[in-house]
């Protein structure tokens, strides 16, 4: 396998979390993993026979519980090694397609392309936003959810090599609300036009969520 910057790191985390009593009683029932935001559940619930997409899976999906097996299609460019390191048939789970989010080559397919805390991982993450829309059925949903600014907050460490947020811009009087994806090197990608945006204060950890939905229009 092509060596993928910073996937020492995430391996590393999975290694020690698979092991934790939060994942095995969290994470691998039939009820929502503890970590999936309440807006983003009920959002989803709302739709109990949309086809699922989760990119950036790790070696199991958020959705897991959520959004049944067949329904549930998870990638993640490091499933092979994940594969080493958890036992996929023992827990009846799916195993994520070994897809990097940004060579995703499916149009049209998914009701609903679901990331969370991952996209910041991509070596790409303007590629991996387009391709992710790109597989987005016609009137379907791409969610992008995660932490803000976590590539200053892990201090460039890792996958986590760009920051991303919701602000509000200005642009010739006009204001809007944007996903800004910006690079250590400053650098920044701006999306516009969401289904809903919102960003959520974490008490306990001390920092801010994010949660972006935008809605593919249905086709003439």
């Amino acid at each position: 396998m092509q060596t993928i910057k910073g996937s020492d790191h995430e391996i590393a985390f999975w290694k020690q979390f698979i092991q934790s009593d939060r994942f095995l009683n969290g994470w691998l029932s039939n009820e929502k993993t503890p970590e999936l935001n309440d807006l983003v559940y009920m959002f989803l619930k709302g739709q109990p026979d949309a086809k699922v997409l989760d990119c950036g899976s790790g070696v199991v999906s958020i959705l897991h519980g959520t959004v049944p097996n067949e329904n549930l299609t998870a990638c993640d460019p490091l499933a092979r090694e994940y594969a080493k390191i958890f036992m996929y048939e023992y827990f009846n789970d799916i195993m994520p397609l070994g897809i990097a989010c940004e060579d995703l080559t499916d149009e049209n397919k998914f009701d609903v392309v679901h990331i969370s805390n991952a996209l910041d991982h991509t070596q790409n993450p303007q590629a991996a936003y387009l391709a992710m829309f790109r597989a987005v059925k016609p009137g379907g949903f791409l969610i992008v959810q995660g932490f803000v600014n976590e590539g200053t907050h892990e201090e460039w460490t890792g996958f986590h090599q760009h920051n991303i947020d919701i602000k509000e811009l200005i642009t010739n009087g006009v204001e809007y609300t944007a996903l800004v994806i910006e690079s250590k090197n400053g650098d920044a990608v701006v999306y516009q036009n969401p289904y809903f945006a919102r960003k959520i204060h974490i008490d306990l950890l001390g920092r801010d969520w994010l949660i972006w939905i935008t809605s593919k229009p249905l086709e003439a």
